[in-house]
């Protein structure tokens, strides 16, 4: 009997532990669910891998310890960043290759492609955080339920850009994210995705 009953109990947190796991899954939430399709939440999937991996990659630290890293991370670009120049580590064709990978609709959802003069007048593409796509609507579903994210919303909405506000904001509050939250991950992940595309393109905006 006391067998049994031993047995049950394992089974029961073997369960619970899968649930949990499954429950963090992007695709389980129903914020993505009622915004996203399938193949959408599928390339979803491929940015927070991506993304992790940078995070990785960037502070030496196994990808098993991927918490860890997102500390770092933050500490890191909280204590050398100054104003505009956020050290995001991302290596830009490894990002093209990202854009790449995803399928068109769901790039599309997210960002947008625009031709931008330089100071010389030289004409460039750019790419934006989309303000009519789906990520923004996504944006505005979780945010009802975490300010953070709802203030970020509302001041893109304000600019519809990446303000230096918002910024710094991610920058400085960091501490405060749920980073075992796929959400809160997606979120940060296509910030500094968006962002590292703002960064070059203010470089390109200087340079030619």
């Amino acid at each position: 009997m006391k067998k049994g009953c031993l047995l049950l109990i394992v089974f029961v947190l073997l369960i619970g532990c899968e649930t949990i796991k499954m429950d963090r899954d992007i695709g389980a939430y129903g914020e993505i669910q009622s915004v996203f399709n399938q193949a959408e939440i599928n390339d979803l999937r491929i940015i927070l891998n991506f993304f992790d991996d940078v995070v990785c990659k960037s502070e030496n630290v196994e990808k098993s310890n991927v918490l860890e890293a997102y500390e770092k991370y933050f500490k890191r670009m909280d204590e050398t960043s100054t104003d505009m120049n956020v050290d995001i580590r991302i290596d830009g064709q490894r990002q093209q290759n990202l854009f790449q990978k995803i399928g068109s609709p769901t790039f599309n959802q997210i960002w947008t492609k625009s031709l931008q003069n330089s100071k010389k007048s030289v004409a460039f593409e750019a790419i934006e955080l989309n303000s009519k796509g789906k990520y923004l609507k996504f944006l505005h579903e979780f945010g009802k339920n975490k300010p953070w994210v709802n203030a970020y919303y509302e001041k893109f909405n304000l600019s519809l850009s990446l303000s230096p506000s918002m910024i710094w904001d991610i920058l400085r509050h960091h501490e405060k994210f749920d980073m075992t939250d796929e959400r809160t991950k997606l979120v940060i992940a296509i910030h500094y995705l968006s962002l590292n595309e703002l960064q070059k393109n203010i470089q390109k905006w200087q340079r030619i």
